[in-house]
């Protein structure tokens, strides 16, 4: 049997969280399987003809009123579902100084910045 190999472990890259952001990213809007089955898991969606207006963006910066910055490694967000995700990659690390809890208290910012 062949031998397999993790393609980011290849490149030297598999412990970068960027790495994985991006490549979610590239499968995302090249692959119509994986976005169907991204935006599935995350909204719920029960068909392709649903994936609509769904969009990724990926690392972001948002300003909190009190000046404090977020940014999460992609938000995946439909303005027709109203609904948004903010995801976190985390690769070998744990969450950040109260970085949930940021993204959280950001919410009404990132809203905003999506003109939802």
């Amino acid at each position: 049997m062949a031998e397999q190999y993790d393609i980011l472990e290849v490149l030297g890259i598999s412990d970068r969280e960027d790495s994985f952001t991006n490549f979610i990213v590239y499968l995302f809007y090249n692959n119509n399987d994986f976005r169907y089955k991204f935006s599935e898991k995350f909204f719920g969606i029960k068909k392709k003809s649903d994936l609509g207006d769904i969009e990724l963006k990926v690392r972001n910066k948002f300003i909190m009123d009190e000046g404090k910055h977020i940014a999460p490694d992609l938000i995946l967000y439909s303005k027709t579902l109203k609904k948004i995700a903010v995801i976190e990659v985390k690769v070998f690390s744990g969450p950040g100084e109260n970085q949930l809890s940021d993204y959280e208290n950001g919410k009404d910012v990132i809203k905003n910045d999506l003109k939802m």
